[in-house]
C-alpha cells in the first residue's frame, strides 16, 4: 500500500515561484493528515555520475528526474511537479501498488505517452528499479528533459510490462494506468489556458497539469524559436506549393466532376438493366413459387396417401397382431388335442389288453367245457360199467356182495363227481354271467371311447385346416402390405427429388439475385470513392492532412 507522503523536487538556486508555492499550501490544506516532504541539494545526497553532472550543468529538470525515482523508491508515496493543481484528494489511489496517468492519446491511435509528473508506488517497487536502471544506462544527466521522464518511462512499460494501448488498464506487478483526463486533462499544446484550467475538469481529475515548463533552458526556447521560424518558413513554402496544387486541383476537380456525371449515367443505366433482370428474375421467382405451391399441394395429396397407407398399415399390423393370437390359441388347442389323443391311445391300449383278457377268459371257458365233457364221459363210462356188471349180477356172474361193494363205492364217486362237476358248472355259470357283465361295460367303453375319439379326431383336422388357412391368408395379408408400402416409398422418393431439383433451382436464383445486388453495391462504393477523394483534394482536406503530419513530427 502507498504511504500518505507527497514528494516534490526543486533544485538550483533561484526560489519557487509565487504560484507554485500557493500550490503547495493548497496540497497541504487538502491533506492535513499527510506528510509534505521537499526534496532538493540540501537533503538529497547521491553520488552517482548522472545526478552530479545534472546539477553541475544546471540541468535542474534532469536531477529532478532521477531524484523523484529514487526518493519514491526508497519511501514510498506520491510525487507531483510544483506546477500541479490538486483537485480532490488522492485518498482512493493508495491502494494500488504503483500508478500512472497517460499525457496524451487515443482510442484509435497507436501513438501515446505515459508522463510521471504525477505518479506513486510503494517501497522498493520493481518498475521504480527498471526506471532507474534504464536511465543511468541512456543517458548522462545532459539529455532534453522529456527523454529521462515521459518518454523514459513509456518505454520502461512497453519493454517490460506489454504496454501496448492508450487507455485506463491494469498491468503486471499492480501497476494501474490512468486514462488523460484523471492527471492531464489539459492537453501540453493547450498550456497557454492553463489559467481557466476549471473548464478542463472532469468528473474523474484529481490533479490538473498546468504545463509550467519551468525546466526549459535558454538553449531550449532558442532552439524552439529557430523550430518555430523554420516551420513557419517551410510552412509559408508550402502554402505557396498548395496554392499552386489548389489551382491545378480544380482543373482535376472539374475533371473529377464530368468523370462522376458519367460514372453516375453508368451507373443509372446499369441499375435500370439490373432492375429489369430483377423484375425478370423476380416474374420466375412468382412462377416458380406457383410451382411450389402446386407441388406443395402434391405433397399435401401425397401425404394423406401416405397418412392413408400408415392406417392400412397399422390395420394390417392389428391382423397381423390377431392372427398371431389365433394363431397361438390354434396351437394351444393343438396341443391340447395331441394330449388329450394321446390319452385315447392310453385308453385304446387299454382296450387292447381287456381284449386279450377276454380272450384268455374264452380260452379257460372253453377248457372249462371241455374238461366237463371229459367227466361227462368218465360217468357214461362208469355207467357203462355199471350197467355191465347189473347184466352180470344179473347173469349171476358176479356175486351180490362184491356188485353192491362195487355199486356203493361207484355211487360215491359218481356222487362226488356230479357234486364237482355241479360246481364247476356253477362256477363256470356264475363267471360267464360275471364276464358278460364286464364285457358288456367294456364293449360300451369302448363303443363311447370311440366315438370320443373319432369326434376330438375331426375337431383337431378341422382346427388344424383353419390354422393353415389363416396361416396363407395372413401371408397374402403381408405380401400385398409390402407391396403397397414399397410402391409408396418409390412415389415419396420421386416426389423427394422432385423437391429437391425445386430447391436448388431457387438457391441458383436466390445466387444471382445475390450477384446483382453486390454489383450495385460495388458500383455506389465506386461513387463513394470519388465523392471522398474529391473531398480530400480539396484545400481543406489538403491542409488538415498536413497540420496532422506535422503536430506528429514536432511531437516526436
Amino acid at each position: 500500500m502507498i504511504p500518505k507522503i507527497i514528494h516534490y523536487c526543486w533544485f538550483g538556486t533561484s526560489k519557487i515561484p509565487d504560484e507554485y508555492l500557493a500550490n503547495i499550501e493548497e496540497w497541504k490544506a487538502m491533506l492535513p493528515d499527510w506528510e509534505i516532504k521537499e526534496w532538493s541539494e540540501s537533503n538529497f545526497i547521491d553520488t552517482t555520475g548522472y545526478f552530479t553532472k545534472a546539477i553541475l550543468n544546471g540541468n535542474w529538470a534532469n536531477a529532478s528526474n532521477y531524484s523523484r525515482l529514487k526518493v519514491i523508491e526508497e519511501y514510498g508515496g506520491i510525487y507531483l511537479d510544483t506546477d500541479v493543481k490538486l483537485i480532490k484528494s488522492p485518498d482512493h489511489l493508495l491502494q494500488y501498488r504503483c500508478f500512472l496517468g497517460f499525457e496524451e492519446g487515443g482510442a484509435e491511435s497507436r501513438l501515446f505517452w505515459v508522463n510521471n509528473a504525477v505518479f506513486g508506488a510503494e517501497r522498493q517497487h520493481p518498475f521504480l528499479h527498471r526506471c532507474i536502471n534504464e536511465l543511468l544506462t541512456a543517458f548522462d544527466g545532459s539529455e532534453p528533459a522529456n527523454e529521462s521522464s515521459p518518454k523514459l518511462v513509456t518505454a520502461v512499460l512497453k519493454k517490460y510490462y506489454g504496454l501496448e494501448k492508450y487507455g485506463t488498464q491494469l498491468l503486471a506487478d499492480g501497476i494501474r494506468l490512468f486514462s488523460s483526463e484523471y492527471f492531464y486533462p489539459i492537453p501540453w499544446y493547450l498550456a497557454k489556458n492553463s489559467k481557466e484550467f476549471e473548464r478542463f475538469v472532469f468528473p474523474d481529475t484529481v490533479t490538473v497539469h498546468l504545463w509550467g515548463r519551468s525546466w526549459y533552458s535558454r538553449e531550449m526556447m532558442l532552439d524552439m524559436i529557430d523550430e518555430l521560424q523554420s516551420w513557419s518558413h517551410n510552412a509559408s513554402r508550402e502554402i505557396h506549393l498548395l496554392h499552386e496544387t489548389v489551382s491545378g486541383k480544380e482543373n482535376e476537380n472539374i475533371q473529377l466532376q464530368r468523370d462522376i456525371i458519367q460514372l453516375q449515367d453508368k451507373i443509372g443505366e446499369h441499375l435500370a438493366f439490373s432492375n429489369k433482370n430483377l423484375a425478370e428474375k423476380a416474374a420466375e421467382i412468382s412462377s416458380l413459387n406457383l410451382l411450389l405451391d402446386k407441388k406443395d399441394e402434391g405433397l399435401q395429396s401425397k401425404d394423406a396417401e401416405i397418412a392413408f397407407i400408415k392406417s392400412n398399415f397399422d390395420e394390417l399390423n392389428k391382423q397381423k397382431d390377431h392372427y398371431q393370437q389365433e394363431h397361438s390359441l390354434v396351437k394351444e388347442l393343438n396341443n391340447q388335442k395331441e394330449g388329450q389323443v394321446n390319452e385315447l391311445i392310453l385308453q385304446l391300449k387299454t382296450l387292447d389288453n381287456v381284449k386279450i383278457l377276454l380272450s384268455e377268459l374264452f380260452e379257460k371257458y372253453s377248457f372249462s367245457s371241455t374238461e366237463i365233457e371229459k367227466q361227462f364221459q368218465q360217468l357214461r363210462h362208469q355207467f357203462e360199467q355199471f350197467s355191465g356188471l347189473l347184466s352180470q349180477l344179473q347173469q349171476g356172474n358176479v356175486s351180490l356182495h362184491l356188485f353192491l361193494g362195487q355199486l356203493l363205492e361207484d355211487k360215491k364217486r359218481s356222487s362226488e363227481l356230479i357234486q364237482t362237476l355241479l360246481d364247476e358248472v356253477k362256477q363256470i355259470t356264475s363267471n360267464g354271467e360275471q364276464m358278460n357283465k364286464y364285457y358288456s361295460v367294456l364293449q360300451q367303453q369302448y363303443e363311447n371311447l370311440s366315438g370320443e375319439h373319432k369326434i376330438k379326431f375331426e375337431l383337431l383336422s378341422d382346427l388344424l385346416e383353419f390354422q393353415k388357412n389363416s396361416t396363407r391368408q395372413m401371408e397374402r395379408n403381408l405380401h400385398l402390405m409390402n407391396k403397397m408400402v414399397v410402391s409408396k416409398s418409390e412415389q415419396n422418393t420421386g416426389l423427394a427429388n422432385e423437391i429437391k431439383v425445386l430447391k436448388l433451382t431457387m438457391q441458383d436464383f436466390e445466387m444471382e439475385i445475390g450477384h446483382k445486388n453486390q454489383e450495385i453495391e460495388n458500383l455506389k462504393k465506386s461513387v463513394n470513392w470519388y465523392h471522398n477523394t474529391y473531398e480530400r483534394r480539396s484545400l481543406i482536406g489538403v491542409v488538415k492532412e498536413k497540420m496532422k503530419v506535422y503536430f506528429r513530427k514536432t511531437k516526436q
